[in-house]
């Protein structure tokens, strides 16, 4: 019997242990060896990209598209400078940060690299080497102005000897008038009347050479003081003084000559007694005229630069820009009977604030937190003082405003404003129409008259008949103004003289120049609360229109208007009156005129529109607001709801009888929108410094002012404005599509990822 075979493997088959499963060791073994070789290959990839990175540097910014590199207006600023300038900084680099010291160099290296007209030399103060160069440097400095030096000291001591000069005489006036009183009969009830009059102009003439003798004292001691290691005199705050003394002691005399002639001229004065005053106020009067004449001559000296930089080198770190020589065009004559050279200084310098260049190290330990873009914070001081020192072409603003009173040299309402204004070299002069209907004299500051002059205008609501007749003033300047073909940043109060079927006369002019402004009628938004709908009047648009240098310079930045108001293309002289016909701005801009271009504008939405009556709900408080049952509504035949409302407009126009020149002209649909209250509004604090919540507005008006001047090259946001990231602004096109993507396209990528696995697994 034969035993059955157990059957073999099939050969052809394989061994039937090569199709087990993998254990699971194996498995876990293969899983962990894959994962090792991944972890590797991504470190390594890391680090070859942080090596690349640390030698090519390279910043990207998705906020704001702003590069490692200088704002387009710093970049224009460059090109225009001319002579050569040395940025210096001298401070010891143990006792900086050293984040903050690199971020400085890199931007200032930047400058260095991107001019061959700018140089920048950094002293370590810290080490023997610098401070051997920190020696050099202020030698340098002290023989390079020490002849602008002695020329303004010998200026204030020339107009200090004329005070002294004058004190005496003074003193004898106040003497002369009580011996007058002195000789006037008593018992007599006129005597004893005009005895108290004379009395009263001998104890003020008193006090005048009191304070004059005092000033005198106070200013003399100021000049033997020394600031600094240039052990340079406070010349500055002598001649102050002795200015500010000059002007009280002349005013006080000035009032007492009128009134000492009054008394010479009235009849019932004793013949004696009128013969002894008659020579008095000739006497008082050739006082005021000599010292007069003395404080011209110091209140026209320039200014000594020097002094800022000497005060700044009281400190053991400065950084200073250092100007080429000026020239005669860049500052006044000078005048007869002073040193020739006060006209020809030997050079221009500026300092930059050392803390804002290099704000202290943190704590150790400290965590830091958001802070500020140095590189913009750096880019801008440096240009801010390159632009200060190469101000031969920079404009010159003519403020023109309707107040009672000279709001100079403070300029409280805008002070923020004139310091941003001078820091960039643009000088402001006032002129106060309802107190002087001549326009105020630019010899000083502009002896060649090469400047641009750009004039500004800022009105207020006529409340009193007071208020009124200077309204009248204003509206009268104003014409005359754009008349001659002045370039003008004017902006357009929101006035109820329309509503009553007159024509604003601050506006009046405009019709001619094919522009229309709708000062009757404000712009009023209504919003959606969970108390319920609120009116607003405060208006804060992103988007700018078109292409003009000004839109490009704002768009993307936060501006603030309030009651605004529309401007629009005129099509007739009877169109600033009849503005309820809206159009499209842009077309109809090239239709009726070609040179009318908006900056910005309300876009037209159902919740917005121009209210005909708004007064009684402008005179409540804007906290009250919020609780009217009834607020106003687009519900009358007057009311403008239909928009697009321009409020920002640029025109440039042709001057009559003249076909080379145009006129410019940047109309402003709100009156107080680069007042402190509005610009200087705060989101927040970062590095100790606010952060502007309408950032806009201060670039709008240096951009406008630009324009005006025909200097676009140097229009371009500011790297100030940059200083935080902005997330741009979505079109109405982009909010759209990103809503669909939304509703519609996260569901359909779901459907689709399906239908691909589906195919994948067959």
């Amino acid at each position: 019997m034969t035993t059955p075979h157990a059957p073999g493997p099939d050969p052809a088959q394989g061994d039937i242990r090569d199709a087990r499963p993998p254990s699971a060791m194996a498995r876990r073994l293969r899983f962990g060896l894959q994962s090792f070789v991944l972890l590797l290959s991504v470190t390594a990839s890391f680090v070859f990209i942080g090596l690349i990175g640390t030698r090519f540097p390279y910043r990207f910014d998705a906020t704001a598209s702003r590069e490692h590199r200088l704002s387009e207006r710093t970049q224009a600023m460059l090109a225009k400078l001319e002579g050569s300038y040395e940025i210096v900084v001298a401070a010891s680099r143990s006792s900086i940060d050293r984040r903050s010291y690199q971020r400085t160099r890199d931007v200032l290296d930047t400058f260095d690299r991107s001019s061959d007209k700018v140089r920048v030399t950094f002293i370590d103060t810290g080490s023997s080497r610098g401070i051997g160069e920190y020696d050099a440097l202020l030698k340098r400095l002290a023989e390079q102005y020490a002849g602008e030096i002695d020329a303004q000291r010998k200026a204030g001591e020339a107009a200090l000897n004329t005070a002294k000069a004058q004190q005496p005489l003074v003193a004898k006036l106040a003497a002369d008038l009580a011996a007058i009183k002195d000789v006037i009969p008593r018992g007599d009830a006129k005597a004893d009347q005009l005895r108290t009059l004379l009395d009263d102009y001998a104890a003020r003439a008193r006090v005048a050479s009191f304070n004059l003798e005092q000033g005198i004292d106070a200013a003399t001691k100021l000049l033997a003081q020394r600031v600094g290691p240039l052990s340079v005199p406070p010349i500055d705050d002598a001649i102050r003084k002795v200015s500010q003394t000059i002007a009280g002691a002349t005013g006080d005399l000035a009032r007492l000559v009128r009134e000492l002639k009054l008394v010479d001229q009235a009849a019932d004065v004793p013949g004696i007694i009128r013969d002894r005053i008659k020579p008095l106020p000739l006497a008082a009067q050739a006082q005021v005229d000599a010292m007069r004449m003395a404080a011209d001559v110091i209140d026209r000296l320039p200014k000594l630069t020097i002094l800022s930089v000497a005060r700044t080198l009281e400190q053991t770190s400065a950084a200073l820009v250092i100007g080429p020589p000026s020239t005669s065009e860049l500052r006044p004559a000078a005048p007869t009977g002073t040193a020739a050279d006060l006209a020809l200084p030997p050079g221009r310098i500026t300092a930059i604030d050392f803390t804002s260049l290099f704000p202290p190290a943190l704590p150790e330990g400290a965590t830091p937190g958001v802070s500020l873009d140095m590189r913009a914070r750096t880019e801008e001081l440096t240009v801010t003082a390159l632009a200060s020192l190469s101000s031969a072409q920079s404009p010159i603003i003519v403020l023109m405003h309707d107040q009672p009173t000279r709001l100079g040299p403070e300029f409280r309402p805008f002070a923020a404003l004139i310091r941003r204004l001078h820091m960039h070299g643009i000088d402001t002069v006032e002129w106060p129409v309802a107190i002087s209907p001549d326009e105020p004299s630019l010899a000083t500051i502009n002896p060649g008259g090469k400047r641009p002059v750009v004039y500004v205008s800022q009105t207020t609501s006529p409340a009193t008949p007071d208020a009124a007749e200077r309204m009248k003033r204003m509206a009268t300047a104003l014409a005359r103004i754009v008349s001659q073909g002045r370039p003008i940043l004017f902006s357009v109060n929101v006035s109820t003289i329309p509503s009553i079927g007159d024509t604003d006369p601050l506006v009046e002019f405009l019709p001619a120049l094919g522009i229309a402004a709708d000062s009757g009628r404000p712009l009023l938004t209504r919003v959606q609360t969970p108390g319920g709908p609120v009116v607003l009047a405060d208006f804060f648009p992103r988007q700018t229109v078109g292409n003009h240098p000004i839109a490009k310079a704002l768009n993307g930045l936060s501006t603030h208007f309030f009651w605004p108001v529309s401007i629009r293309p005129a099509a007739s002289k009877d169109a600033a009156a009849d503005s309820s016909r809206p159009a499209d701005p842009v077309t109809q801009s090239q239709t009726l005129s070609p040179a009318f271009v908006p900056v910005i504008q309300i876009p037209a939405d159902n919740a917005t529109w121009a209210e005909s009556e708004w007064l009684s709900y402008a005179r409540l408080p804007a906290s009250q607001r919020l609780q009217v049952i009834d607020p106003p509504a687009p519900d009358s035949p007057r009311d403008d709801a239909k928009g697009p409302w321009p409020i920002v407009v640029a025109a440039e126009l042709p001057i009559l009888h003249d076909a080379v020149n145009t006129q410019r002209l940047v109309v402003v649909g709100c009156s107080g929108w680069f007042l402190d209250d509005v610009t200087q509004q705060s989101i927040g604090v970062i590095d100790g410094r606010p952060v502007l919540s309408s950032p806009g507005n201060l670039e709008l008006f240096e951009a406008s002012i630009y324009w005006l001047a025909r200097q676009e090259d140097l229009i371009a946001q500011s790297p100030q404005a940059l200083a935080v990231p902005v997330i741009r602004t979505m079109t109405p096109g982009q909010v759209q599509a990103v809503r669909w993507s939304l509703f519609a396209g996260l569901p359909l990528l779901v459907l689709l990822i399906g239908a691909l696995w589906r195919l994948a697994r067959g």
